[in-house]
């Protein structure tokens, strides 16, 4: 019987990846990026930083360092760039322009929206103790269209909310008594949170009261 239980959770989380993965194959592609959107901004910076050193979104040779958007994603962008040839043979404005290289980057936010899934159905789960519970935040999770629309845009609110729920399960764990080994992983995800979304540094105020 408990073996039995084994093999229907592996079946279900297998076809919940399956089809997240085949969801994304119906919409990610090489289509341009919205004029303005804050992905162009995150790749160019991305590029800059790799091959110039240079945290900036401006492209050329008088680059600038400059704090107008926070560093996290851009940081996995220049990731990504080194680890694809790719986006390593092209510049940024041919990545921005469509094509392979911005499928590529798209369909390298998938990582990050099934940890965040399985990170929220691990959630429930802590608190509820229940199986349906859990793979319903992990089937809303997945397939929620706010998520997988940043996903697509490569904007930050999914991997903001890989973060939240990151912290949402440490501070759980803290409550509990589970040890003090996750404060250390609360403090890690707050700061990984705010330089995603800067506006989050305001949570850890109330975070610290509560504690």
């Amino acid at each position: 019987m408990k073996h039995a239980k084994l093999l229907l959770h592996i079946i279900l989380c297998v076809l919940f990846v399956f089809l997240v993965v085949w969801n994304a194959a119906q919409v990610f592609d090489g289509r341009p990026l919205q004029k303005g959107n804050d992905a162009s901004y995150h790749i160019r910076r991305g590029y800059t930083l790799i091959n110039h050193g240079t945290y900036s979104y401006r492209l050329g040779e008088k680059l600038k360092p400059d704090a107008y958007r926070e560093p996290t994603m851009a940081a996995y962008i220049a990731m990504l760039i080194t680890a694809s040839s790719t986006l390593g043979s092209v510049d940024a404005k041919t990545t921005l322009a469509g094509g392979d290289g911005l499928e590529i980057l798209r369909y390298a936010q998938l990582p990050i929206l099934l940890l965040t899934a399985f990170g929220a159905m691990y959630f429930v789960y802590l608190v509820t103790k229940n199986f349906f519970c859990s793979y319903v935040a992990l089937f809303l999770t997945g397939f929620s269209y706010s998520l997988f629309f940043s996903a697509w845009s490569i904007n930050t609110e999914h991997m903001a909310a890989l973060f939240v729920i990151s912290a949402s399960i440490s501070l759980y764990k803290i409550v509990r008594g589970a040890g003090k080994k996750y404060f250390a992983f609360l403090g890690v995800s707050l700061a990984l949170l705010v330089l995603t979304k800067a506006v989050f540094m305001y949570l850890i105020v109330f975070v610290l009261i509560f504690l």
